[in-house]
């Protein structure tokens, strides 16, 4: 899901997602935004129900289903355009502020191939 993050939902082969629109919408813009209208934000991933998921891969032995429940805008804004031009000036003693756009609530859940009772399940906080 990290990597899926970092890549803006651009797709990969080694992950399925059932539906990359909807997971467009939920890196793009916060829960409570228009974007996600429709979107499914509930915890619960049902391995067995593809629309109760956003990315899908097999690792090894397990098979991995994650999904974003929650979106949340960070401390940064769309636009940083005056960041080090126009009216700011580089100075030695600036202090540089990390920007954060985005923070996610991510579910996981893993599960065996061969077992279905052996699986795992945790939520992450993401910031990206």
């Amino acid at each position: 899901m990290f990597q899926l993050i970092s890549n803006r939902g651009n797709t990969d082969s080694l992950y399925t997602m059932p539906n990359a629109a909807a997971v467009q919408a939920k890196l793009a813009g916060p829960t409570t935004g228009a974007g996600w209208a429709g979107l499914d934000n509930s915890s619960t991933i049902n391995p067995s129900v593809a629309t109760s998921y956003d990315m899908r891969i097999d690792l090894g032995a397990y098979r991995v289903y994650t999904k974003i429940v929650d979106t949340v805008d960070g401390n940064s804004g769309s636009d940083e355009g005056l960041v080090k031009t126009a009216v700011v000036n580089s100075g030695s003693g600036e202090v540089t502020v990390v920007s954060v756009p985005y923070l996610y609530t991510i579910e996981v859940l893993s599960q065996s191939t061969t077992n279905a009772t052996e699986r795992s399940k945790l939520s992450v906080l993401y910031q990206y």
